[in-house]
């Protein structure tokens, strides 16, 4: 086994009365990307709110590199993009990044180049525009770029495939495996669709009702799939995933 990053037990939490995690269990390695799968009403992103810190711990307990998730020293190994992207509209690109690394005391320009060219958010990219011009694929971008900048070892990214397009999925993908590659990181991705979390993910999470209901390898699902699988294939094998969990 590897190196763990996040380990979380029997967390329950509530929102208006409503149980949202019922007793989740979870368990991130480094060198992993997560693909968090579920329904709209499943938990995805109150986890990824508690985790955080965007969201208090009710009950359980959650650890990340051994420190508790509400403490200082995780909050320095996570970085997020949970909602929409925390950005100040009236800077550019490189603005944004800059005064995000002043705040986390991470003001390496070499760095934030290279998280610009690699997502095609260059300022010859975006035309040097305040960002509250851009369009949502940039700022989408700029968010993760914003959530790596601190070089994290927790990294969530919340439903940040479904706002890409291939091509950028395409970067997105590089980039983080050249991340989880480069130091021991964790990556926790959540969406409601197979297909669009199939290029970046090692592994695959299935929740439902607040808990975690399956986990699979991507060399696991791949053996279940044709040869030449395309996004028909993978959106039908997560079906009959979904109607396995719920046995």
């Amino acid at each position: 086994m590897g190196e763990t990053i996040l380990e979380v037990s029997g967390l329950r939490h509530t929102i208006a009365g409503r149980p949202v995690l019922d007793g989740l269990s979870l368990r991130l390695e480094a060198g992993r990307v997560y693909a968090l799968l579920g329904p709209q009403d499943s938990g995805k992103t109150t986890l990824l709110r508690v985790l955080g810190g965007l969201a208090p711990l009710q009950e359980g307990s959650a650890a990340i590199c051994g420190e508790d998730v509400r403490s200082p020293a995780a909050r320095r190994e996570t970085g997020m993009l949970v909602d929409e992207p925390a950005l100040w509209g009236e800077l550019s690109v490189a603005g944004n990044l800059e005064l995000q690394g002043r705040i986390l005391g991470k003001t390496d320009r070499k760095r934030m180049g290279r998280l610009m060219k690699a997502l095609e958010i260059l300022p010859r990219d975006t035309g040097r525009r305040r960002v509250g011009s851009c369009p949502e694929s940039i700022k989408m971008r700029l968010g993760a770029a914003m959530a790596l900048l601190g070089e994290p070892r927790l990294l969530l990214l919340d439903e940040l495939y479904s706002g890409l397009d291939s091509d950028d999925a395409v970067r997105m993908d590089a980039l983080l495996a050249g991340e989880t590659a480069a130091r021991p990181m964790a990556a926790l991705l959540t969406g409601s669709f197979l297909p669009h979390l199939w290029g970046p993910a090692t592994d695959f999470l299935l929740m439902k009702g607040g808990r975690i209901r399956a986990h699979y390898t991507k060399e696991e699902l791949t053996a279940r799939l044709p040869e030449g699988f395309g996004g028909t294939e993978l959106a039908a094998l997560q079906e009959t995933l979904e109607k396995e969990a719920a046995e």
